[in-house]
């Protein structure tokens, strides 16, 4: 939780404000890393220059770091220690190394590795002979001050921090070693920096200006420093006492404002303004161009993307051998189902080359299980292995925490995904297979997604199969269409092919389980930065004159606000909806109100402003049948600000706020009331929202869901009357109800309640040519997960081999689970060439037979 920014962003800024290389050089890792070249190529193909990855790492160090192979290691090094070493052993310095080569690319990889694997102690630490021996194709810097050339100079002077220099000019060489300085508005950086362009004298080394970027964006800065509060659990009166007393120098990430990703006008602004006094601005100049040089002689470094397997010796009768005695263990039946489905599976395997593909799977969900109850301290083993399959369309959005729609191209690693006993679980692993020359089926769903989900046809929908009575085929054509014939579901759930769907079955969707949390009185006060101007029940607002600075009214609110109050939730709801704040530092939120048929909304809002005892103000339109309704308080304006800290004051950035999803059913029913008054519509048998945030909407049918109400969202194009141009808009629909509308809706057929859940009918079948891959992703604890739509399964592809070695659980004969999906050459299946010798690929069926 120390940079708010994502790599995408940065490589788009980058872009944005004409910089060539991008460097992403996380504390003590490499993990951004892949992201970061495809950030980087993605942002490429917009302009005509070419944005180059260049591979860093901020590595954490502390000459004191053993090597550990466990924690008993490290315990029988710590106890030996004095107050003093442990003092010392406890800091963790920061030392930032740039690979300008592939033999440094990976000098850094064993670097980090070693961190993570044999120097851990609370963060991945290198100590100086590791960085001795693996320093070659690397440049390294002095740091920010948090390194041990700035330690030595806050602990010992200037003294201390040109022997420490000297240190590093011994450990890395001059050609290799640079002076860093950053332009921040850290208290301490003015007298390191001054330090450094010392030490540049002193030692005639090259000088580089580095942008210390933890947010992406300016106005993001706020965020960046909420969330670095919620990993240190301080508060802002802690920060400042912290500063007054001289403490920890890690707090000056919640200091600091000026963390933001800079471009060069912006750096040489800052540095105009508040360096230039220790800073020359010939060296200045330097810096910039030193910083320039190590990125150009950095780029160009080219990793091997290809997948590499280690080669095992005599692989595919190791496999076999695995296979029978897992066969045997399992007790599976000794039938001709099973030995000839093994027979097939073995035979493809080792065709292919993938015997020891197979068998390094094994060994990892073997060491998996036989380690999950040694780290977590609990369970035996099975916690650790889940894997399951999935093969839809790229664009089929996926459910994810709180709502927000992904399409399955998308889906990361991490990402939580919604699964049928509405439980929410984390993706393990994805993949991306290629499809050749086959026909997706698209099933669509009365309240479900009107862009239907496509999928393979061999994959597997969790269904309840429509009926009809019985006599249904002896009646003539009038009575069919005149008499009621469906025969009503009962929950009997079973799992279809895709093209065994048919119209007038029932497609299920699970209602998701989410922990309901008792909302609290909140203090205003907390957003107060000035003690005086907090009382035992109210918080005060001094306005003053722009002009004349003075005072020209004391403004005054409630302090404690009542999260319990359906009343204020129907505002939150109402600011969703029509509200609005400005992105200068403006005082105050606003709401657009349509001044013909917004007497309820303007009701609700003067009410919760009264009860507050909140300053307010309507403007009307002299053009337009429009009525501004201001709430002119930054006590509320902040608040809103942390609730809705996605918006960035656009329509196509409204969100709902992430409490909002714990809170009670009542007043997440007040919320939806207040969105409906700003952004719904009733119709004859249904509630219409409209909204042009995707995100807004994909939230509204989650939450309606939560709530066990069926929604369908819409997607489509209208024509803005002022702009005269068309724009994406998101509709979302869903049956009458009397929580929202003035009557309920009679139409219900279409949709049935079930258990945990509710099925939708399926209203349409179709299909969907020239998809050149499909998408599978892993969930742990379950096998499925939902779509915009429906459930699907994500094992509909299952090997008996992988059962009988233990890496799966799941029997795929008994669950009907195909095998050759995606490794036969008619779906684009690909072998790996390894150095195996050629055998009967055809084990003797006597080997799985005791």
């Amino acid at each position: 939780m120390d940079g708010y920014g994502l790599v995408e962003e940065y490589a788009n800024r980058a872009v944005k404000i004409n910089q060539k290389f991008l460097t992403v050089s996380d504390h003590g890792m490499m993990g951004a890393i892949p992201r970061q070249i495809r950030a980087c190529e993605k942002a490429s193909s917009k302009v005509k220059d070419t944005l180059s990855p260049i591979f860093a790492c901020e590595l954490y160090v502390n000459s004191m770091q053993p090597e550990c192979a466990s924690v008993e290691d490290l315990q029988s090094f710590t106890k030996n220690l004095d107050d003093v070493q442990k003092k010392r052993f406890r800091s963790s310095s920061h030392l930032l190394a740039i690979a300008y080569n592939e033999v440094g690319y990976k000098n850094l990889v064993r670097l980090t590795s070693w961190g993570w694997t044999k120097g851990f102690y609370y963060k991945p630490r290198v100590n100086h002979d590791m960085l001795l021996k693996h320093k070659e194709g690397l440049y390294f810097t002095s740091c920010c001050y948090n390194s041990e050339v700035g330690r030595a100079f806050d602990q010992g002077g200037e003294e201390a921090g040109f022997a420490m220099i000297e240190k590093q000019i011994e450990m890395f060489g001059k050609d290799h070693y640079f002076l860093e300085f950053m332009l921040l508005d850290f208290a301490k950086q003015k007298p390191y920096n001054k330090f450094i362009i010392d030490a540049h004298e002193k030692y005639k080394l090259p000088l580089i200006v580095t942008n210390d970027c933890h947010v992406c964006n300016k106005e993001d800065s706020k965020y960046q420093s909420l969330m670095m509060m919620v990993q240190t659990g301080k508060t802002i009166a802690d920060i400042q006492r912290i500063v007054d007393e001289e403490g920890s120098q890690d707090i000056f990430e919640l200091q600091d404002t000026n963390l933001w990703m800079k471009s060069e006008e912006e750096i040489s602004e800052k540095w105009a303004k508040d360096y230039s006094d220790v800073i020359p601005y010939e060296l200045f100049c330097d810096a910039k161009r030193n910083t320039v040089k190590i990125c150009e002689s950095a780029k160009g470094i080219q990793l091997d993307r290809g997948l590499k397997l280690p080669v095992l010796q005599d692989c595919d009768e190791i496999l076999a051998e695995e296979v029978k005695k897992g066969f045997l263990k399992k007790n599976l039946p000794k039938s001709k189902v099973y030995i000839d489905r093994l027979r097939e599976e073995l035979s493809l395997i080792t065709r292919k080359g993938f015997s020891s593909y197979f068998l390094i799977q094994k060994m990892m969900t073997d060491e998996a299980r036989r380690s999950c109850s040694k780290l977590l301290g609990w369970g035996d083993g099975s916690q650790a292995v889940g894997p399951g399959r999935g093969c839809l369309a790229p664009e089929v959005p996926i459910i994810t925490k709180n709502g927000v729609l992904k399409p399955i191209k998308d889906v990361l690693v991490g990402d939580s995904v919604l699964t049928r006993d509405g439980t929410f679980q984390r993706v393990i692993n994805t993949a991306v297979y290629p499809l050749k020359d086959e026909t997706l089926i698209s099933l669509y769903a009365y309240y479900g997604d009107n862009r239907g989900v496509s999928l393979t046809k061999d994959h597997k929908v969790l269904v309840e199969k429509g009926k009809r009575v019985k006599a249904y085929g002896s009646w003539s054509k009038t009575t069919q269409s005149s008499r009621k014939s469906i025969v009503e579901p009962n929950g009997d759930l079973i799992w279809k092919r895709a093209d065994e769907i048919e119209l007038g079955d029932w497609l299920y969707i699970p209602i998701p389980k989410v922990e309901i949390k008792s909302p609290e009185i909140f203090d205003l006060s907390k957003f107060s930065e000035d003690k005086d101007l907090v009382s035992e029940k109210e918080v005060y607002q001094d306005w003053t004159n722009p002009l004349t600075k003075q005072l020209r009214k004391r403004k005054i609110c409630n302090r404690y606000l009542n999260f319990n109050s359906e009343l204020f939730w129907k505002v939150v709801g109402l600011f969703a909806g029509d509200g609005w704040k400005r992105s200068d530092d403006s005082n105050r939120i606003g709401f657009a109100l349509h001044s013909e048929n917004n007497l309820e909304n303007l009701c609700i809002l003067k009410s919760f402003a009264e009860s507050m005892k909140i300053d307010w103000s309507m403007k009307k339109s002299s053009t337009k049948k429009l009525i501004q309704f201001y709430m002119n308080n930054k006590y509320i304006k902040n608040l809103f600000d942390v609730l809705f800290n996605m918006y960035k004051c656009t329509p196509e950035t409204k969100h709902i706020p992430e409490m909002v999803f714990s809170l009670p059913d009542n007043l997440k029913w007040a919320f939806l009331k207040g969105y409906f008054l700003s952004d719904g519509h009733q119709a004859e048998n249904k509630i219409s929202f409209d909204s042009k945030s995707e995100t807004l909407a994909a939230q509204v049918k989650f939450l309606l869901l939560l709530l066990g109400q069926p929604s369908s969202i819409n997607y489509g194009k209208r024509l803005d009357k002022r702009t005269n141009k068309r724009s994406f808009c998101f509709k979302i629909n869903t049956p009458s109800n009397l929580m929202l509308g003035i009557k309920k809706s009679t139409k219900n057929y279409v949709f049935r309640k079930a258990k945990d859940g509710i099925l939708l009918k399926v209203r349409k079948i179709g299909e969907q040519l020239d998809v050149k891959f499909v998408h599978d992703f892993e969930v742990e604890n379950n096998h499925n997960y939902a779509t915009s739509s429906f459930i699907v399964h994500n094992s509909a592809v299952g090997a008996l081999t992988c059962y009988c070695l233990g890496i799966t659980s799941v029997d795929p004969v008994q669950e009907g689970l195909l095998f050759s999906r995606f490794m036969s050459e008619a779906r684009g299946g690909r072998s790996i060439v390894l150095d195996f010798k050629n055998i009967d690929p055809l084990p003797p069926e006597e080997v799985f037979v005791e």
